[in-house]
């Protein structure tokens, strides 16, 4: 999100890393809509859901992983 802003630094990669993550895991595209716009506004607003809403044998401590990883608040991120 902060890279929306021109803002970006090393936790930025840390949220491109728990989207491939994510995207590996599910199988699916995380914030992929059909026009640009509603792409990042999804990067900046879409719900972000544990991966195993979408895939039941990922588990409960992934989860937590990549959801860390994509905390929109810098703060809750992993630094690195």
């Amino acid at each position: 999100p902060e890279q929306l802003r021109n803002r970006a630094e090393r936790r930025t990669d840390v949220f491109a890393a728990g989207i491939v993550l994510w995207e590996t895991l599910t199988g699916a595209r995380l914030f992929e809509r059909d026009e640009p716009a509603a792409t990042t506004r999804a990067i900046d607003e879409a719900a972000i859901v544990a991966p195993s809403s979408q895939r039941a044998e990922v588990p409960a401590t992934v989860d937590a992983l990549v959801l860390r990883a994509l905390a929109r608040d810098l703060d809750a991120r992993f630094a690195t």
